[in-house]
């Protein structure tokens, strides 16, 4: 239809309502097009004008450069108003299409910038988290654009620009790449770990480095089996680090899963008890034992006890100086823990992490941990750009154990005895410890304590298949151990050690090294994790428990 034609009929009042439409109908899909845009911009609006900003100098909202931006943004609806209402708007939004196609440098220009714009998504997720409609919306505007300008034939009959078949092509390619780790990841081939799924809403959790996890997390973001939180249950949370997280098992082998079978007698049906794991990386206690952190974790799971699993290697502050790889703990004046205020935004932007997946669940987020090429360039990135926060540090005190050093950094938490290094850190995690429990008890939820013992690679060596002492060369497996355990009793606490319970049963190393990865000393295997939640059982759950060596509930 012509443009003259066009004009008349917008013009003549005595066309019906469809003669007067027509103009548009013809051309349905395309407004159709122009309209979406319109609800997304309005969504990213919405989204903006929704958000408080700081310092909020205008209208007790805005800060100036968020209310100038907010101005800015409003001025598209112009764009849109014109596009939509104008006869000649689709006419106009195909020469517009048309002038980029046919300059190449402006189209890859613009697709540089979307690349751009999505990259930073993926990279900064907890700044984009802000303006989750927003985010969604200017995705679906860049991936309409793009797909507009890419494939859209304007000027019937014109040759496809070099330019486009060469971005069709790279698309092609970066789309067989991703389908091939797709294929390879089913089969458990793809050499790639990513953990990028963890506290978002069915994220995506894939590793291979100790062990072989594939998984997704759950609708609250943990990597576990969806919770039940039926009524009129007891429901007992498992709290602590990697040990307890499980990414080198199945969610369904975890030993919260494995000790919620054990409590419910095998029931599938009118089960009383509920067990929920909640295990982080190596986050430390500074994080898992937040009491700042309880009331956005655990209290809207409403539990009725937390079980805290301690590792006796990793989860003591066996650093010594601020501004490392966790949070630095010290104690105040009052002789109560507080992390230096260097170290406040790591543990701020670990706690976000954390409480990410009990939010608006985010499409883009969710895509992301799904996507394996999205997330090597993502991970690529993060390593070459210091200023990005990586928000899983993935350490541990044991990384460093070796030949002399056989807990690492955390050798001096095993010397025989004992110093000021060793009793300064059994009161900072003791104190941590009495924090988290004094905010259980504020909610009526009782606490119990659990120990993860560590053996290096030369206990295994030198054990043998025989009996074993704690007491190896010149160290005390069981000091830090003995600790913990005389401040439970003192707070009553009630407490159970894994490695004194193991001794208790006479496993031999080579039984206890089958319940690690990495030959022992790595994070538990599939049985390893069924076997501690037969201990918790046998302690905690039965009516005999104190009989099991290493375990205390009075």
């Amino acid at each position: 239809m012509d443009a003259s034609r066009k004009k008349s009929m917008e013009n003549n009042p005595s066309l019906s309502l469809e003669e007067r439409l027509e103009p548009w109908l013809v051309q349905a899909e395309w407004v159709l097009l122009e309209i979406i845009g319109a609800i997304l911009w309005v969504a990213g609006f919405v989204d903006l004008f929704t958000h408080r900003s700081e310092p909020p100098t205008i209208l007790g909202l805005y800060s100036i450069p968020f209310a100038i931006f907010l101005v800015v943004y409003s001025l598209g609806f112009i764009f849109w108003y014109r596009l939509i209402t104008d006869v000649h708007g689709v006419d106009r939004l195909k020469q517009w299409i048309g002038y980029v196609q046919k300059r190449g440098w402006l189209g890859l220009l613009m697709l540089l910038g979307f690349a751009g714009a999505i990259i930073s998504m993926f990279l900064i997720p907890e700044r984009w988290a802000r303006f989750p409609l927003l985010e969604i919306a200017l995705l679906i505007l860049m991936g309409m654009t793009a797909g507009l300008v890419l494939f859209a034939r304007v000027t019937p009959g014109e040759r496809v620009q070099t330019w486009r078949r060469a971005a069709i092509g790279l698309l092609a390619v970066l789309a067989l790449v991703e389908g091939t780790f797709q294929l390879l990841s089913f089969f458990g081939w793809l050499p790639y770990q990513t953990i990028n799924g963890l506290y978002t809403f069915t994220g995506r959790v894939y590793q291979t480095a100790e062990g072989f996890g594939h998984g997704r997390a759950n609708h609250y973001g943990w990597y576990y089996p969806e919770f039940r939180l039926a009524d009129d249950t007891t429901r007992i949370i498992l709290t602590g680090d990697s040990y307890l997280l499980g990414l080198q098992v199945k969610p369904e082998e975890n030993m919260g899963v494995v000790l919620d079978d054990l409590i419910n007698g095998g029931s599938t049906k009118d089960q009383p008890f509920e067990v929920m794991s909640l295990g982080m990386p190596d986050y430390g206690p500074t994080i898992y034992l937040s009491d700042i952190l309880y009331p956005f974790t655990l209290t809207p799971l409403e539990p009725n006890e937390v079980v805290v699993l301690f590792h006796l290697a990793n989860d003591f502050q066996t650093w010594s100086e601020p501004g490392g790889p966790l949070p630095f703990v010290e104690l105040d004046e009052n002789d109560w823990p507080l992390v230096v205020e260097a170290d406040q935004p790591l543990r701020h932007d670990l706690w976000h992490t954390v409480i990410r997946g009990y939010e608006t669940p985010n499409p883009v987020h969710v895509i992301q941990t799904h996507l394996f090429l999205a997330n090597m360039l993502r991970d690529w990135l993060r390593t070459d750009f210091d200023f990005l926060v990586d928000v899983y540090p993935g350490y541990a005190s044991t990384a460093g154990a070796g030949v002399g050093r056989p807990f690492g950094e955390s050798d001096f938490m095993f010397a025989r005895d004992g110093g000021a290094r060793f009793d300064e850190n059994i009161e900072i995690a003791t104190k941590q410890i009495l924090t988290f429990k004094a905010q259980l008890e504020a909610d009526g939820v009782s606490m119990r304590l659990v120990t993860i013992p560590y053996f290096p690679a030369g206990f295994y060596a030198e054990a043998g298949s025989g009996a074993w002492s704690p007491e190896w060369q010149e160290y005390d497996l069981f000091a830090p151990d003995r600790a913990l355990e005389k401040f439970a009793g003192e707070n009553g606490i009630p407490f159970l050690s894994l490695g004194q319970a193991m001794q208790g049963r006479g496993l031999t190393a080579g039984q206890i090294q089958r319940l690690f990865f990495k030959e022992g000393t790595g994070r538990f295997t599939a049985e390893g994790h069924a076997f501690v939640a037969g201990l918790i059982f046998d302690c905690f759950y039965q009516p005999d428990g104190g009989a099991t060596a290493g375990c205390s509930v009075d």
